[in-house]
């Protein structure tokens, strides 16, 4: 008898399937072994374990392979929000970087928490906790469920600021009923209700702004382009005056700092994804311009203002002695909407363009 098994014996069908069992076996041991190298890689580790089922081995190879498919499904959708935090529907060029994409039809709104920095000191003393979990737990969960709700992306924040993109809003066959701006105040709206309700509880348990007042969050929306990628691995090669730039500096920094080498090869890289739109530095202003007027919930450039339907420029007024990069501005600010109002004044947003016919 000979001491191996014969060729035919390897290539069995019986064999083979033992080999995929044990090759799918060993997924989740080789990434924990390569975790040790690339710790960043440990939260697809600790999520691949979570998904297994226990005591794989006992299985046969049809339940192991539907298992680890069920694994990686499970997997991917919880990784898509580390992957892609905005949501958007964004592509990879075929060497590894996320192409970059501009959203035309978007406007940007900017929120800001009124009187975090006291905030953040009093939250040790009064809640015994740190300002992340006060924020994570009784903050942004709510906000991002209204998001959801108006197709709105959050694609920057900074502690309690935020960059939020509004798209168009559709209906199920994807026909447009209202443009981005409108559909962006009316996220406004609703999300002003929502964490004003998250500062009169705070408000109960002891935190809040001076004078015992709710701490409001404020927010500034503007009409403008949202450019989405990678802005720190470029999707590809310089073009035009980019292109021009790379070939100066190269010269420029072999004088200076010749230990420098500039990188060539973005490929395979992903740092993150991120927005850059000219509008939000405007909207970001707005927000800011929104301490004038306490009693609006949102503020408005009059160009924009005018942009929206008529049910909602009826909720606007003009505040005045506005000064934006230097000048006094044109801003308005919007008046609060009742909860139960809400449905009513989306409803006819919607009829307003049906019936002007002015959009699709």
């Amino acid at each position: 008898m000979p001491e191996h098994p014969s060729e035919a014996t390897k290539h069995s069908p019986e064999a083979e399937l033992a080999a995929i069992k044990e090759l799918l076996l060993r997924m989740p041991r080789d990434i924990s072994a390569l975790t040790k190298n690339t710790p960043g890689l440990t939260i697809v580790s600790d999520l691949l374990h979570h998904a297994l089922p226990p005591n794989e081995d006992t299985v046969n190879t049809l339940q192991v392979s539907q298992s680890m498919v069920q694994a990686m499904e499970s997997v991917i959708r919880q990784l898509q929000n580390v992957v892609n935090p905005t949501g958007l529907p964004l592509e990879a060029t075929p060497d590894g970087r996320i192409l970059s994409r501009t959203f035309r039809s978007a406007a940007v709104i900017a929120t800001d928490l009124e009187g975090s920095t006291p905030m953040a000191a009093d939250i040790p003393r009064v809640w015994d906790t740190i300002p992340f979990d006060v924020l994570s737990y009784t903050y942004y969960p709510h906000l991002m469920e209204v998001l959801r709700k108006y197709n709105c992306h959050l694609y920057s924040f900074s502690g309690d600021g935020t960059l939020i993109m509004s798209r168009e809003a559709l209906d199920p066959k994807g026909r447009v009923l209202l443009p981005a701006l409108d559909n962006a105040v009316l996220c406004v709206a609703e999300a002003h209700l929502v964490l004003d309700a998250v500062a009169e509880t705070w408000k109960e348990l002891g935190m809040h702004g001076p004078e015992g007042k709710p701490i409001r969050t404020r927010f500034g929306v503007k009409l403008g382009s949202v450019t989405f990628g990678d802005a720190l691995a470029p999707d590809g090669n310089p073009r035009g005056m980019c292109a021009d730039f790379n070939e100066r500096f190269k010269k420029v920094i072999a004088d200076r700092i010749p230990q420098y080498g500039p990188p060539e090869d973005f490929s395979m890289k992903f740092w993150g994804i991120h927005g850059i739109s000219p509008a939000q530095n405007e909207a970001a202003r707005l927000q800011n311009a929104g301490k004038k007027c306490p009693d609006k919930i949102c503020t408005l450039t009059a160009e924009d203002m005018q942009q929206l339907c008529s049910p909602l420029q009826k909720l606007f007024s003009r505040i005045p002695g506005v000064v934006m990069q230097g000048y006094e501005a044109d801003v308005w600010g919007m008046e609060e909407v009742q909860a139960d109002d809400l449905g009513r004044l989306a409803h006819d947003c919607k009829q307003f363009y049906q019936d002007h016919e002015t959009y699709h």
